[in-house]
């Protein structure tokens, strides 16, 4: 019973967070984790997007290769805040957009025949 009541208190609490961020539960999460935990989360998503897209290509599979690409392409351009964070990123940005390319080339191919 004790532990119900201290979960909803510390849900009320994170609700109020919520609300005093703008509403930005994204903003509320991240500043109760620590700066290593984010970088590790957004890393993590980066080597699957970007490993996932690789394998796909290599298998054949040009869609889903097509659509992880893009995703990743997203997510870069999304954490790209900053010139210095734009100048870090843009060799793998400049590779993703290759790999797009010969997705869409794979798939045209395909398409063709």
């Amino acid at each position: 019973m004790q532990k119900n009541q201290r979960k909803n208190q510390q849900t009320n609490e994170q609700e109020k967070e919520i609300r005093r961020n703008g509403g930005n539960r994204e903003e509320t999460e991240s500043s109760s984790r620590s700066w290593k935990e984010i970088v590790d989360e957004k890393l993590q998503r980066l080597h699957s997007l970007q490993f996932g897209a690789e394998e796909a290509l290599e298998n054949g599979d040009g869609e889903t290769s097509l659509m992880l690409n893009l995703c990743l392409l997203g997510f870069l351009e999304s954490q790209c805040s900053t010139a210095e964070d734009r100048i870090l990123a843009s060799p793998i940005i400049h590779q993703t957009k290759q790999r797009i390319d010969a997705c869409r080339d794979k798939i045209s191919v395909s398409v063709d025949r």
